[in-house]
This record gives C-alpha cells, sequence and structure tokens, in this order.
C-alpha cells in the first residue's frame, strides 16, 4: 500500500512488469485476440466464395426418367441400366446473366473486403480510447493519493496542535471530516482505474479480470495538425466506407444488368447416353408478363438510391473530419495553457498555506481551500491531457490511418495515403 492511503481503502491490484503493456502493444494484441477481428475476416472469407461460386456456369445437371409410356421400363431395376432413360442437361447463359451475377457478387466481396476494414479501423480507436482512459484513470489516483496524504497529514498535525492546547477544537473536527471526504475520491479513483482496467480488457478480447495497466504514464504528444482541406481529402480517398459505398454501387449496377438479362434467351443443350443419342439445343425463352420490368425499374431506382448513399458518405466522412480537427485544436490549446507553470504554483501554493497555518498565519480553510485548488488543477489538467489524445487518435481514424500506424503518426498524410493506395490497388 502506497503512503497516504487509509488502510481500509483497496488499491488496484498490483499488475506484473509482463502485464504492462505499451499503447502500441494493445493495438496489436486487441486486432489479433478480440472477437471482431475473426468475425470480419470470416465474413470476408463468405463473400469471396460467395463470388467464386456466383462467378462459375451453371451446373449441368443429369436427369433420369422414361421418356415416354411407350418405351418405359417394367421396373424401376430395368430402368435403371437402359442409357437411353438418362439426359445431360447445359444452359448455356447466353442472356449475359452469368457475367452480371459475377459482377454483383465481385463488388460485393469488395464491399465485405471494405467493411471489415472500417470494422478494425473502430476496433482500433475503441482500443486507444480505452487505453488513454486507464492512462487518465491512473494519473487521477495518484493526485488522490497525493491530497489524501496530505490532508490526513493536516489532520493529525491539526489533532496534536488542539491537544497541545495550540489549537482548538473546530479546526480538528473540520480536518478529520476534509481527510474523510477525501477517501471517497480516493474510492472512485480506485474504482475509475478497475474499470477502466476492465474495459481495455474487453477491447483486447481477454477477460475483463486479467491482469493488466498501461506501461507509459500519460504524456503530451505535440501533433502538427494538417490543413482541413488536405485531412478532407485524404480521408475521402481512404475511409473505407466511402470505398464501401462505391462498392454497393457497383454492385447495384450489375443488379440491374442482371435484371435486364432475363429479357434475353438462355441457350440449353441436351443429350442422352445412347450409343447414338443425338444432341439436342434449344432457348430458353422468358415471356414478360410485368416481373421482368419491374425488376428492371426496382434495380434502377436502388442504383439512383445508392448514387445518393455515396455522396452522403462523403458527407459524413467531411463532417467527421471537421469535428475531429476542431477537438483536437481545441484540447490541444487546452493542454498548453498549463505550460505556464500553474501546475508547481498550484502545489506550492498549497505548501505555503500549510506551512502558514501551522505557524499561525493561516486558517485552516485557506489551506483546505489551497488543496482543493491543488487537487482540482491537477485533475483539469490530466482530464485535458486524455481528451487531446483521444482527439489526436479520433482524427487520425478520421483520415483512416493504417492500422499498422503507430499510435499518434498516422496525420502524415502523404505518406500514409501512398500506403494505402497501395494496399487498395492490391485488392
Amino acid at each position: 500500500m502506497k503512503p497516504g492511503a487509509a488502510p481500509s481503502t483497496e488499491l488496484p491490484v498490483p499488475v506484473p512488469a509482463a502485464n504492462k503493456i505499451s499503447i502500441s502493444q494493445a493495438v496489436q494484441i486487441g486486432l489479433k485476440d478480440n472477437p471482431q477481428t475473426t468475425a470480419s475476416h470470416f465474413a470476408v472469407v463468405s463473400a469471396r466464395e460467395n463470388y467464386n461460386g456466383q462467378k462459375s456456369p451453371v451446373n449441368p445437371t443429369v436427369q433420369y426418367g422414361a421418356l415416354n409410356n411407350t418405351v418405359a421400363p417394367a421396373t424401376v431395376t430395368d430402368g435403371l441400366s437402359q442409357a437411353a432413360n438418362y439426359t445431360a442437361y447445359i444452359t448455356v447463359e447466353t442472356s449475359g446473366a452469368q457475367k452480371f451475377r459475377a459482377s454483383q457478387s465481385k463488388e460485393q466481396f469488395h464491399q465485405a473486403e471494405f467493411d471489415a476494414a472500417s470494422l478494425n479501423l473502430a476496433l482500433k480507436l475503441n482500443i486507444l480510447t480505452a487505453y488513454v482512459n486507464l492512462e487518465t484513470a491512473n494519473r487521477a489516483l495518484e493526485v488522490e493519493q497525493t491530497v489524501y496524504a496530505n490532508l490526513r497529514q493536516l489532520a493529525e498535525l491539526t489533532r496534536k496542535r488542539f491537544e497541545a492546547g495550540a489549537g482548538n477544537e473546530a479546526d480538528s473536527i473540520r480536518a478529520n471530516i476534509t481527510a474523510i471526504q477525501e477517501e471517497q475520491n480516493l474510492i472512485e479513483s480506485v474504482a475509475a482505474v478497475n474499470s477502466a482496467r476492465a474495459v481495455l480488457n474487453q477491447q483486447l478480447g481477454h477477460p475483463t479480470d486479467s491482469p493488466i495497466d498501461a506501461l507509459t504514464p500519460l504524456e503530451f504528444q505535440p501533433a502538427t495538425i494538417p490543413s482541413f482541406s488536405d485531412l478532407k481529402a485524404a480521408a475521402e480517398r481512404r475511409r473505407p466506407e466511402v470505398q464501401s459505398a462505391l462498392a454497393n454501387l457497383k454492385s447495384l449496377h450489375a443488379s440491374a444488368g442482371l435484371a435486364r438479362s432475363a429479357y434475353y434467351p438462355d441457350l440449353v443443350v441436351g443429350k442422352d447416353f445412347t450409343a447414338t443419342g443425338e444432341v439436342n439445343i434449344g432457348f430458353s425463352v422468358p415471356i414478360d408478363l410485368g416481373s421482368i420490368k419491374g425488376s428492371v425499374r426496382k434495380a434502377q431506382a436502388d442504383v439512383r438510391s445508392q448514387e445518393a448513399q455515396v455522396e452522403l458518405a462523403r458527407q459524413a466522412v467531411d463532417l467527421d473530419v471537421k469535428s475531429s480537427q476542431i477537438s483536437v485544436l481545441a484540447a490541444k490549446r487546452q493542454v498548453e495553457t498549463y505550460d505556464n507553470g500553474i501546475l508547481k504554483q498550484s502545489e506550492r501554493l498549497f505548501n505555503q498555506m500549510k506551512e502558514s497555518y501551522l505557524l499561525g498565519g493561516n486558517s485552516l480553510l485557506d489551506v483546505i481551500t489551497a488543496e482543493n485548488t491543488y487537487r482540482a488543477v491537477q485533475s483539469a489538467y490530466n482530464s485535458a491531457l486524455g481528451a487531446y489524445s483521444v482527439a489526436l487518435y479520433t482524427l487520425e481514424h478520421a483520415v483512416a490511418a493504417p492500422l499498422n500506424a503507430a499510435p499518434g503518426t498516422g496525420l502524415m498524410i502523404s505518406t500514409a495515403s501512398a500506403a494505402f493506395g497501395k494496399q487498395a490497388a492490391g485488392k
């Protein structure tokens, strides 16, 4: 138990050094162990196998049956041995249905890939956010431990002064009450750390009670934020949500072609299994009574609707980028306001007030007020640090920084864009 913690207050369970991970390690572990990654992988596998099946020609069929009552076998057993009772059929999709069906399923496969990429990017952001929240909770706990230790010491000193006749009982009682109240804050901070550990474990795909902790403390990472136009261009080019919407649009174009193909005939080739069996060629000609026309118009309407969805996806990405940029710039300015020494000043103020109180120069209320100021400043700074880190990672997510980009480096637009372009081309 660290100095200053009350014996009745249980601090978070100590974590072995091997279970303290860096933020980059957390991302790597989460992208490997979280069940969402497995689900995304097999969704892509499913779409790929569907594409493999849809691009194949129609399966040939073999039919057994008597051709007519005249040549029908007397028994089933006799019929099974007669080659004339077997006929093979092959459909050649001269209507073009196979081409459109393959194109449709191919774009659905691509859409599944982009959707999986979107889910993985979201998972990465969730992991980063959970890690930062744990770092923030750890820092908040450190502050509460310091404040609690100070107030317990103050309560003890005030009690001794009262017992020695140098102070009054009211101050002794007030100091003791303040220390007890601060213990409640300490209990809340401990709970916050335990909760943050559980959330990080959940994002990693691990049991929530697994021993885990952040390896590094929360620190300020100054970053150069590109212009909105650069961020917007990179996001529209790289965000998988936009790519998914475009793939869906191509799939719907193919669906329209597939619907129109129903107007055209397919070639059917048949042959029985006798030695002198003839090859018969026929056509399957549809007669539309309104269903094909309705399917075509529906497919065309779906295309127009999806065109609007593509534009909506772009607009949503643009708003995401703009909101994220505003948030990270505001959070950065908030953190920078603490660079004027206010953290040290608040700590020095408390120490001065405490020494002056012990010498009779200040009241106990002055000391408690100074301590509250110290805690408020430290807590606000920690919150600002956490908010900035989360905002920075959110902006990286908004421009679809590659999964393998180290946290805090995803805003190097030109390098990241080139890497993503090669990846997209490979698909």
